[in-house]
């Protein structure tokens, strides 16, 4: 059985890092685990005509890389959703998946990029319609001067402005770190901590504890990720 979790948040707020984190969860506790990101189909389609123009192929680039070629990539998503209404690159992302080998085990298929909910069939309405579940990130920032007061991450262009709050509104779980630069999310214990919860609050959301054996060994995995931590 299969079981999409897809993820939203602004670019560099930590969809990636969610993933690899719960991955290590879902693994160490019986579930298979695939990433299966949209914009891999777009790298593959964009890397000849990034090679060319750029001298940066999409498949490998640096984070500086990948924001000297964003626009060109955001531009040449956008015609090829607004061409399909919507389902271009979620087609590509379908085949893919039943590409897949079978398994006996459950497998989270988990799509870090989830970035629009704007047609009818567009990818947070996929993830909907293949009873999924979105998960929202947000990172902040602490301001010094203000006992508290969070500061979140800003859009990096108007795309991302204007569809990152309909898919806020439209999770199913919102998780929020402190940005905690140069360390990375996966090797921050508060980061650990609140997707431990998060993958606690899935599992029951899939009904994956209704076992009583499942639950069992569920909780102590998690009490031991807990000392971990």
């Amino acid at each position: 059985m299969n079981k999409i979790i897809g993820i939203s948040g602004l670019a560099g707020d930590g969809k990636d890092s969610l993933c690899n984190l719960l991955r290590t969860l879902f693994e160490s506790n019986g579930f298979e685990f695939q990433r299966m990101a949209l914009a891999d189909d777009l790298k593959e389609e964009c890397r000849e005509a990034l090679l060319s123009m750029y001298n940066i192929n999409p498949l490998t680039c640096s984070r500086k890389e990948k924001s000297a070629i964003r626009d060109f990539l955001v531009f040449y998503a956008k015609v090829k959703r607004e061409e399909s209404k919507g389902t271009h690159w979620v087609n590509k992302l379908n085949k893919r998946i039943k590409a897949l080998p079978k398994t006996e085990l459950t497998r989270i298929i988990c799509v870090p990029d989830i970035r629009y909910a704007e047609y009818e069939k567009d990818e947070a309405a996929w993830i909907k319609n293949n009873k999924g579940i979105l998960i929202h990130v947000k990172k902040y920032q602490i301001e010094e001067h203000f006992t508290h007061k969070k500061f979140y991450s800003t859009p990096v262009n108007s795309e991302e402005a204007y569809h990152t709050p309909r898919l806020e509104n439209l999770a199913d779980f919102i998780i929020e770190w402190q940005d905690t630069s140069p360390t990375p999310p996966e090797d921050s214990h508060f980061s650990k901590a609140s997707v431990v919860e998060l993958f606690r609050l899935i599992v029951e959301s899939i009904g994956e504890t209704k076992k009583p054996s499942k639950a069992q060994r569920l909780q102590k995995n998690l009490e031991k990720l807990k000392k971990i931590i």
